[in-house]
């Protein structure tokens, strides 16, 4: 059900990127990122959130036209230390890793977004 991973010679297998825009006022917008991550730790498109305004802005890239590596579950647009906005790429297994040690540290099942 999901698109075939593209095979680039040069880069090795990547997965498709889903932009997915967000409203942080929408309280339907933690179930829409929460179903997203799963397709995406389930093999689908990895998952980049974006604001609502640049969501489908000029120049940006339609849904599905990006690639990552074939790892990469989650992108996310942070600017860091340096106040650059970029966007850095979440392995899937770094994302189980961490929702394992959160769960192991808080005792068990807890929800955040």
């Amino acid at each position: 059900a999901y698109p075939e991973p593209v095979n680039d010679r040069a880069a090795g297998t990547r997965r498709r990127v889903r932009r997915l825009a967000v409203d942080a006022h929408d309280p339907a917008t933690t179930a829409r990122v929460t179903a997203a991550v799963r397709e995406a730790l389930d093999d689908g498109p990895a998952l980049a959130p974006v604001a609502e305004p640049q969501a489908g802005r000029p120049g940006s890239p339609p849904d599905g036209a990006e690639t990552v590596p074939a790892d990469v579950a989650l992108v996310v647009r942070t600017s860091g230390s340096t106040g650059e906005p970029r966007e850095v790429m979440l392995g899937a297994a770094a994302l189980r890793a961490s929702a394992t040690a959160t769960h192991d540290r808080l005792g068990g099942p807890g929800r955040w977004l």
